[in-house]
């Protein structure tokens, strides 16, 4: 099977899984189930591209009670194909239909969940005003051409590039510093001139007219009201109840989703990078703050009001370090990139012996996540002291994840990776200390494969899967 295949729901994955039904079929028929081998879960880290693995939940599945053959003879004829009751028939997966022939083209993205409680359907409608239209796939449209503008917003950068909507490497990418503090106008107005410069130099270098840019994908930090496309609160941006799905839209006049950047970075991931073929992955995003995204069975999981996935904001200590969200204890306030510096400068304060103070001239708020690894790769002992730690902190919070969710895949994304073995290694070995040994055996913990553009390809992708797949029922900025 090719690298990135999808495999639709009810399609046999593997010859693996195939035997699997076999096995069932045939103790479904009176075989002694003694005789019959369990299939091996893989290592964590001995996982193959080219093995596929047996995912939880495709089990040989012993037979429900009134299920059995006996059982669809009593019921005659008539009833023996049908679903069983009470359960709804399941509706086979089929290619999206239209004029060009979508479905075969690799990487394609797959649709997403919204869904959205009393709370958000009123504060969309107080926001809605008339630039508001119903997410749509325009009608004739061919989803394999054009382009989509990617945009990722974070605490330290902010990133624009251009995806072509059938996937591929982001084009003209155009980068800057977000500095926050000058407000979320002062951003928007970075955003649209990066956009425009890069929709020039595609549309100069590749031929085509504005026509071809088909809309916009943002990424945000959170917690946001997706409906309305608002910014309630970012802790590491200080943006309030601001609109910026509909301020972007308006200013590039092309219809626009918003979602969290961690979803972003995610998806980008599930689609274009680490997580290529499965069906089940979470992803972990490390940079100012600790973000999360979670998609199963090939659909994101954003929770009932869009803050699904808020990882980095899980207790891992009851009275620890004080978070920017205000809680105490968060995973963020120990693992994040400003929280490696901090817990990095406080121990040079103490006494620790480091090349650290060299590095910055003693300006010890100087400091960075980056200056961290620095001296890591300079053989500082101390350095190795706080990334081992970092390491183990994230792997604590991993296994929470592994135990809650049991994936297939969790991506590990940001610069932090760059510590490569320093970081993955006892991470990985503190989430086998802590989770179920079956939850981790079945999943593979992995560096991200798209450094940089995770955020702006997965943005563009979740404006394919929404508004051009026409598969969702959230409205976008217009």
């Amino acid at each position: 099977m090719a690298p990135g295949t999808r495999i639709p729901p009810g399609a046999p994955s593997s010859a693996a899984h195939q035997e699997c039904h076999a096995r069932a079929r045939a103790r479904r028929h009176n075989a002694d189930p003694t005789n019959l081998e369990w299939p091996q879960c893989l290592d964590l880290e001995g996982a193959s591209a080219e093995h596929q693995r047996i995912r939880p939940g495709h089990g040989l599945g012993w037979p429900r009670p009134g299920c059995g053959r006996a059982a669809r003879e009593r019921r005659g004829s008539r009833q023996a194909d049908s679903a069983p009751r009470g359960l709804p028939t399941p509706s086979p997966w089929a290619p999206l239909q239209g004029p060009c022939d979508d479905a075969g083209e690799p990487g394609y993205p797959r649709p997403h969940t919204s869904t959205a409680g009393d709370a958000r359907a009123e504060r969309s409608a107080r926001n809605r005003g008339d630039r508001r239209v119903r997410a749509h796939r325009p009608r004739g449209y061919c989803v394999s051409g054009g382009w989509v503008v990617g945009v990722d917003i974070g605490g330290t950068n902010l990133v624009v590039g251009l995806v072509p909507v059938a996937g591929g490497d982001p084009l003209a990418l155009r980068s800057r510093a977000t500095e926050p503090e000058r407000g979320a106008d002062a951003a928007v107005a970075d955003i649209e001139r990066m956009a425009e410069d890069a929709i020039k130099e595609v549309l100069d270098a590749h031929g085509g007219s504005r026509d071809d840019i088909v809309g916009v994908g943002i990424g945000c930090p959170g917690p946001l009201d997706l409906d309305a496309g608002v910014v309630i609160a970012t802790p590491n941006l200080g943006w309030t109840d601001y609109p910026i799905r509909d301020r972007i839209a308006h200013g590039l006049d092309l219809p626009a989703t918003l979602d969290n950047d961690a979803n972003c970075a995610t998806y980008g991931e599930w689609w274009q990078g680490a997580g290529r073929g499965v069906s089940t992955l979470v992803g972990v995003t490390l940079g100012t703050g600790i973000g999360g995204g979670v998609i199963l069975d090939g659909r994101v999981v954003r929770g009932v009001s869009g803050s699904a996935g808020e990882i980095g904001h899980t207790t891992i200590d009851l009275n620890g370090r004080r978070c920017a969200c205000g809680n105490y204890g968060c995973l963020e306030a120990y693992a994040s990139g400003p929280n490696i510096a901090a817990r990095a400068r406080e121990g040079v304060e103490a006494g620790y012996e480091s090349v650290l103070s060299e590095l910055v001239e003693n300006d010890l708020e100087r400091i960075t996540a980056v200056t961290v690894y620095e001296a890591l790769v300079l053989g500082d002992e101390y350095a190795h002291e706080v990334m081992l730690e970092t390491a183990k902190i994230l792997g604590a919070g991993v296994a929470n994840i592994v135990n809650t969710l049991n994936p297939e895949v969790i991506v590990i994304v940001g610069g932090v990776t760059r510590a490569g073995d320093h970081l993955f290694g006892p991470l990985r070995a503190e989430v086998r200390r802590r989770a179920f040994k079956s939850a981790v055996e079945a999943c593979q913990i992995v560096p991200g494969e798209l450094p940089e553009t995770a955020g702006v390809i997965g943005a563009a992708g979740i404006f394919v899967s929404e508004v051009l797949d026409g598969r969702s029922e959230r409205e976008v900025g217009a």
